[in-house]
């Protein structure tokens, strides 16, 4: 019904829209196949901690941890709706790479930082004594893990802003790549951490992969984004 209602609309305003022809739908169609290629391991990397630590660990630690990552990762629904209006507003025709965009997009990671700081402080000052009544003083421990997350959540916030810069553009054949190494490194050290740091070890773990994800998109930001750069962050 929505699409159906959406469709209306533009014909209203728009009229009928023509066909696109056989190139526009395979450009469209390869530009899709190289997003998607990037959606996929973020997404699985942003739930593969949660299968591993099952894994060699337990349902138990599963459960500790999932409460640390679900209320560090309430801070992206504060986030969510500002990623929902920069990519139109930055995949605009008459918009293309230009000073105020590259200033939108670093006013919004300062916002980010600055939302985090203050969700930050409030789990410092609040989270050690909410965690128990709220789920029970055996998910005592979900306070660390949610503590070392929140780094990580910030990366992850500002990852997501980025990658919307460079969809916005066309620019996306390095992103999948940057995915799947990130994904890899995560799978990788998730036992070794776990072995000598416990549940705060899968937890820095995720927080460090989300952190090389995002420095990986800012370098490849800087080299090709000629007279803009984000090193003013």
């Amino acid at each position: 019904i929505n699409s159906v209602v959406a469709l209306l609309i533009v014909i209203k305003y728009l009229g009928i829209p023509k066909l696109p022809n056989i190139k526009e739908i395979y450009d469209g169609l390869i530009y899709s196949i190289k997003v998607h290629a990037l959606d996929f391991p973020v997404i699985l990397e942003n739930q593969i901690d949660v299968f591993v630590l099952f894994l060699i660990s337990g349902s138990e630690n599963v459960g500790i941890y999932t409460v640390g990552v679900s209320l560090a990762q309430l801070f992206f629904y504060a986030t969510n709706s500002i990623s929902t209006v920069l990519f139109p507003s930055m995949a605009a025709k008459d918009n293309k790479r230009n000073s105020n965009n590259l200033n939108t997009l670093i006013y919004i990671f300062r916002l980010s930082f600055l939302l985090i700081l203050i969700y930050g402080f409030l789990i410092i000052f609040l989270g050690e004594s909410l965690i128990p009544l709220i789920f029970g003083e055996p998910f005592i421990n979900a306070y660390s893990i949610t503590l070392i997350l929140l780094p990580g959540v910030l990366s992850e916030i500002c990852f997501r802003y980025l990658v919307i810069w460079f969809k916005s553009y066309g620019e996306v054949d390095y992103l999948a790549p940057i995915g799947i190494i990130s994904l890899s490194i995560n799978i990788s050290l998730i036992p070794l951490f776990y072995k000598y740091l416990g549940l705060n070890g899968v937890a820095l773990v995720s927080t460090l992969t989300y952190t090389i994800r995002l420095l990986a998109l800012i370098v490849l930001f800087n080299r090709t984004s000629s007279g803009q750069s984000l090193i003013k962050l």
